[in-house]
């Protein structure tokens, strides 16, 4: 990820002035940074980078509060939770980047990076690149609880993201508020996630928008990695639209590995559309490795089904198209239930 240029998507331009963290903070494992924090974010200009040196564990007993424009690199450093601190990076500005280390939640926080906003006012412009999350606690809100958990935001970019371990036994919940997520988006446009991997989570990624004037929309997802899954690997319901999961692998899943549905806590009547499935390998599969429940206009293609308890499970979908889906000996995959959905077209291997 580049430091100097442009914001992708963006007219801004960034040509930063370097700052050494060490200026504020202390990276022993012990010294409480979290004052230290708001004091060198207050003191940065915008646009700034700021540069940690190499290593080092920095604890925080409260949340760190992005307010402006900025670039945090982490250089391999660890932020570490203590206390009774609920989320470790809280963004609440516009054209932030954060990379290169690793957020311990400790078992403690619900939350690695949060950005939060309301209908009125969009956050824009997150990145997120080459960071580890781990130890995430389940809250008792769990709709709120991910290792990145945004919400009315335009243009979020993450990218090597490795999402380890949290604190949850929840499975078989019933829609995607019910167990923790490694990224948890609501209400999000221009949603661009590559290169991921998410080992032992309840759900890998949960998405949908609140209600038809704030949908979820022109989502990408490619390269994901999904290993051990308490859950389902993917839950995209109410309101998300324009959607690709392309290539990557779901492997070890307590029920489903894609999920399309309704989130019960909103109209039944509600539905997805424009979603595309490409390249994935599916393994280990407790329940189906796709699971359309509701939608139109969802395409499945060149993926590959292993040792699955079921492939492909349609209910009620309208315009769906299966292309060469194969099981690991190279024929054809079977649907594991029908509901007799309209226009489904099936091109066999």
């Amino acid at each position: 990820m580049g430091y100097g240029g442009s914001i992708p998507g963006s007219n801004v331009q960034i040509y930063p002035t370097e700052y050494d963290a060490r200026i504020w903070l202390k990276g022993d494992g012990t010294t409480d940074n979290a004052a230290l924090f708001t004091q060198m974010i207050s003191n940065l200009p915008d646009y700034a980078r700021v540069i940690f040196p190499g290593g080092g564990t920095y604890t925080i007993s409260s949340s760190i509060t992005i307010t402006k424009p900025i670039i945090i690199d982490f250089n391999n450093a660890t932020i570490k939770g203590t206390s009774s601190i609920t989320t470790l990076i809280d963004v609440q500005a516009n054209n932030v980047i954060i990379q290169n280390g690793m957020l311990d939640l400790n078992l403690i926080a619900s939350n690695g990076i949060k950005c939060t906003s309301t209908s009125s006012a969009y956050r824009s412009k997150l990145i997120v690149d080459n960071l580890t999350i781990k130890n995430v606690k389940l809250s008792a809100a769990a709709d709120s609880t991910g290792g990145i958990y945004v919400t009315y935001c335009n243009g979020v970019y993450i990218s090597r993201y490795n999402f380890i371990d949290m604190n949850n036994s929840t499975t078989n919940a019933s829609d995607s508020t019910a167990a923790l997520a490694a990224i948890r988006a609501i209400s999000v446009n221009d949603l661009f996630i590559d290169k991921v991997k998410m080992t032992n989570v309840g759900i890998g990624v949960s998405i949908f928008g609140y209600d038809e004037s704030n949908p979820s929309t022109n989502i990408r997802f490619t390269d994901i990695s999904m290993t051990t899954v308490r859950n389902n690997g993917y839950y995209i319901q109410n309101y998300t639209t324009n959607v690709t999961i392309r290539g990557g692998k779901i492997d070890a899943v307590t029920d489903n590995g894609i999920v399309i549905s309704t989130y019960s806590n909103y109209s039944t009547g509600v539905t997805q559309s424009m979603i595309n499935i490409n390249g994935i390998n599916f393994a280990n599969t407790a329940g189906r490795a796709i699971m359309l429940r509701k939608g139109s206009g969802i395409e499945i293609s060149g993926c590959l089904f292993q040792s699955c308890g079921g492939c492909i499970s349609i209910i009620t979908q309208e315009h769906q198209l299966l292309e060469h889906p194969k099981n690991e000996e190279g024929g054809a995959a079977k649907l594991c239930s029908f509901a007799t959905p309209p226009f489904l077209f099936i091109n066999t291997c």
